[in-house]
């Protein structure tokens, strides 16, 4: 086992809560691949975890076998080029998370803790039924995050 940040082990982006079968061991994975998982690690996943705690990672890099295996995955899913990681919380609530996730207002408490974080992102879903999130980051190519909110991907923010 191997820790790629402070508090995040290889283990942890070859990984599918759903199908473990289909997941890709990490010493398998293509470098490319890791490397766009380390800016979702370094860019997101570790400041969330360093507000939020312990966070449990659901599924991130994903082969074509494995996102098609995967109910209501999109065939253009980031998973597939290590840009996407579906998460849960596990030390405090989704809704004291997807409060954090928002802009900063002085009406909603914790609302701007990511964004004061320095925590970036492209796309933040929270599936409401399960209380899961999705983080998306965009190709490097197409410039930086641009911190959309979506609520079981209908977009709010």
């Amino acid at each position: 086992m191997t820790m790629l940040t402070r508090n995040f082990r290889d283990t942890e982006i070859s990984i599918s809560d759903s199908r473990p079968d289909l997941v890709i061991p990490f010493e398998e994975l293509a470098p490319h691949l890791v490397a766009n998982a380390m800016r979702v690690l370094e860019g997101f996943m570790q400041p969330a975890r360093d507000l939020a705690g312990a966070l449990e990672t659901l599924s991130f890099i994903r082969s074509q076998a494995l996102n098609d295996a995967t109910p209501g995955a999109s065939p253009t899913s980031s998973h597939m080029t290590g840009l996407g990681c579906d998460f849960r919380p596990l030390r405090i609530t989704p809704a004291l998370f997807w409060a954090m996730a928002q802009p900063f207002d002085d009406t909603l408490e914790y609302s701007g803790a990511l964004e004061a974080s320095r925590a970036t992102w492209d796309k933040l879903n929270i599936y409401t039924g399960p209380g899961t999130f999705h983080v998306g980051l965009r190709p490097l190519e197409e410039g930086p995050g641009r911190r959309r909110i979506y609520r079981d991907w209908q977009r709010i923010g």
